[in-house]
């Protein structure tokens, strides 16, 4: 009996071994065939997923076309970069326009291929396509020519904002100075136009929206606005304007206009055009010169309509 036990203990660990051999052996075999399929899964990615996202664009991109971009320039959330890049080529040429702008926002991301992108697109079928290439082209090279731009009379410093052929634009005002270009001033109104002082000390910010429209000076050094350029409101309460009986709060159709006409030559002062409405039948317009060291207003001089937001005839500095 006892030998009949230590045989069966005996041919008991026996198969034991040879159960543990087996899955030792086996282990390797194993994760070597989940290794490969994995990289061949790596290797060869499936077509439809490649389809999946250009589809998931173009349907980005056609949703964001029905908001009309030449209307308003402005989306709820900016688009990633990818996105932006894809949209240089969509068939709506409202997006390519507007990417043709926004991917000049990111220069530091912007390849060669994004680069002959937008060349091509300076012979694009559609004209604002076209301006809006050309605009990024000179800005990523640095030559800023034409009306587009603002520059300082030494040329060192240029003023400018994108999405100049919409309604609406997105408000941001962009300076570029020894090579860094970046974001100096922000409006939630459209900017409407851009003017460097003289001496290089100023920037006036002309903004508004389809009934109104204001104006600011951002000091160049600190990039920080005036924040006390209230210019209509100091030519109503000016007893040589003739406007203090002017109630806005008692006329439900105000509608304000403030725009930059010129610069005195050292930068100290600019001539500038106002309108509004006294009442609902009756348009004010005229001009005034702002001395910027006092914040004051003088030499306001009433126009006729047809002479509306215009350099006085006479006018001398």
């Amino acid at each position: 009996m006892r030998l009949r036990s230590m045989t069966i203990v005996f041919l008991g660990l026996v198969l034991l071994t040879a159960c543990t051999s087996n899955k030792a052996n086996d282990r390797p075999d194993l994760q070597a065939s989940s290794t490969s399929d994995a990289s061949t899964e790596t290797a060869s990615p499936s077509p439809s997923a490649s389809e999946s996202t250009v589809g998931s664009l173009n349907d980005y991109w056609d949703g964001q076309s029905k908001r009309r971009l030449l209307d308003t320039a402005i989306l709820d959330e900016e688009p990633p970069f990818e996105y932006v890049r894809f949209g240089l080529t969509h068939d709506n040429p409202e997006v390519r326009w507007y990417c043709a702008y926004r991917i000049g926002e990111e220069p530091s991301k912007i390849d060669e291929a994004d680069r002959a992108r937008l060349e091509a697109m300076t012979k694009d079928t559609d004209g604002n396509v076209r301006q809006a290439a050309q605009f990024t082209l000179q800005v990523l090279n640095g030559t800023f020519e034409g009306d587009a731009f603002s520059h300082s009379s030494d040329n060192k410093t240029v003023a400018f904002h994108r999405y100049r052929e919409a309604r609406y634009n997105d408000g941001k005002v962009w300076l570029s100075r020894n090579g860094d270009t970046k974001v100096v001033y922000y409006s939630d109104a459209s900017i409407t136009n851009l003017s460097i002082s003289p001496d290089a000390a100023w920037l006036a910010v002309e903004y508004g929206g389809r009934i109104w429209g204001s104006l600011e000076l951002v000091d160049m050094k600190t990039a920080k606005p005036l924040g006390n350029t209230f210019l209509l409101e100091a030519v109503l309460k000016d007893p040589n304007g003739g406007y203090t009986d002017v109630d806005p709060s008692q006329n439900d159709r105000f509608d304000p206009y403030v725009r930059f006409l010129e610069w005195k030559s050292d930068g100290t002062q600019f001539l500038f055009s106002y309108g509004f409405w006294r009442s609902a039948d009756r348009p004010e317009y005229g001009t005034a010169v702002y001395t910027i060291k006092t914040g004051t207003v003088s030499r306001i001089e009433k126009a006729a309509d047809e002479r509306k937001h215009q350099k006085p005839e006479n006018f001398a500095w």
